[in-house]
Order: C-alpha cells, then structure tokens, then sequence
C-alpha cells in the first residue's frame, strides 16, 4: 500500500504588538499581545496529534506562538529554521516606527521593483527572500510523518507564491507577479495552512482559521510584522 502523504502544516504567529499598531525596536522585536497568546492557546483545537517536528523562525513571536502546543507535547522534536519575516527596511528606517508610519516607505520598495534593492544595514534584498524561500521549500521536501511550522505572513505567501509561479527568474517582473499574489492572499494571526507532501510535489489548501471562531477579532486592521 502506498505510504501515507507527509503532512506539513504552515501556522502564521498570533497578533503581535506591531499588527496591533504598536511602535517596536526592530523587526525581530514584536512580542504577542493577550489576543495573541488567546490564538495561540486556540491552536490546540485544530491540532490532535503530537507532530513529529515543531520548526520556528528566530523570532520570539512565533516561538510563543509555538509555547502551548509544546507545553502540551512537551517530548516534540524542535528547530529554528530561517522563515522569518521579510525585512524590506534597514535598521534606520524601521526601528521605532508602527506599521502606518512605515507604509509611505514600504510603498517606495516596492515601487522599485528592484530585486538587488538593500535599503541599508539590517534589510535584505527580494533575491535574499527567495533565496530563503526555495532553500526551505527543500527541506520540507525532505521532511516525514506531521510537521508543524510557525512563519510569519510575508514569507508565508512568498513561499506559496514560489510554489505556484516556480519563477525562472528573480526580476522586476516576478517581483511585481508576487506583490499581486501578495495582495490577493491574506492570511491572518495564527491561521493554519495545510500541506501535503505527495511523490516530491507540495499540494496546499486556503488560510483556516475556523479554531479562532471564538475569539473577538482585532478592532483594526493588522499590518505586517
């Protein structure tokens, strides 16, 4: 009989203080806020299983994310991988600033359409992104039994987007493919995508978040981050 498929599923950290509109120091910095940590804990209905692998980016907000589940798994396997968060601004541009006073800049990045961009010390370039992106999607290629990996929006849809358009090449012209698919994909705090890993070939369904049914949602509008 053949083997089961290689389950991998993808979950975007809770509300952050920066989707809540808060100023923070870097974009490393951002920690939960209580709706956050309420998402995190709801997690637990939509997972019913221990996972063979929990994988977290370097930043805080997806290992909290990541807290109640391990804490009701506690003998789960643990990595950190490199899936954090698209940083589209340098260090002075970006510290100390919420996500609406940043969003004149983030516009002009955009605009650029430049993939090699660096905006200065502490940002990465698109390239750098997709660089990151194909490097993970070979090790989920590698991966068994149920995985669960806590991302961030950004690099989330970059990941899908690289699924889909399988691009040949990194310039202005994927970049502007990607920022519509960017735009037309939302995914919220804490939704699941589910992934199936069949004969090589990576297959996903749309954002869930049917778990959060009972959490008020968040009286603005989130950004980034």
């Amino acid at each position: 009989m053949p083997a089961d498929p290689v389950q991998i599923w993808w979950i975007r950290h809770g509300e952050s203080d920066s989707n809540a509109g808060a100023r923070t120091a870097s974009a490393a910095a951002p920690v939960l806020t209580e709706r956050g940590w309420q998402q995190a804990r709801a997690l637990l209905q939509a997972v019913d299983r221990a996972p063979d692998l929990v994988v977290t980016s370097p930043f805080i907000r997806t290992q909290q994310s990541a807290q109640p589940l391990l804490q009701r798994f506690p003998g789960v396997r643990k990595e950190e991988w490199p899936i954090q968060e698209f940083t589209e601004l340098s260090f002075a541009n970006r510290n100390h600033t919420s996500g609406l006073e940043r969003l004149p800049l983030l516009e002009e990045y955009w605009s650029r359409l430049d993939p090699d961009y660096l905006d200065g010390e502490g940002a990465e370039t698109f390239r750098n992104l997709m660089a990151r992106v194909e490097e993970t999607v070979g090790r989920m290629r590698r991966l068994e039994g149920f995985t669960l990996l806590f991302g961030h929006g950004l690099f989330m849809r970059a990941l899908l987007w690289w699924l889909l358009a399988q691009p040949e090449r990194i310039d202005g012209a994927a970049m502007r493919r990607y920022a519509l698919f960017h735009e037309a994909l939302w995914i919220p705090n804490a939704a699941i995508v589910r992934m199936q890993l069949v004969e090589g070939r990576l297959f996903w369904s749309s954002p869930d978040v049917s778990h959060l049914a009972q959490i008020p949602p968040a009286p603005v509008n989130d950004a980034e981050a």
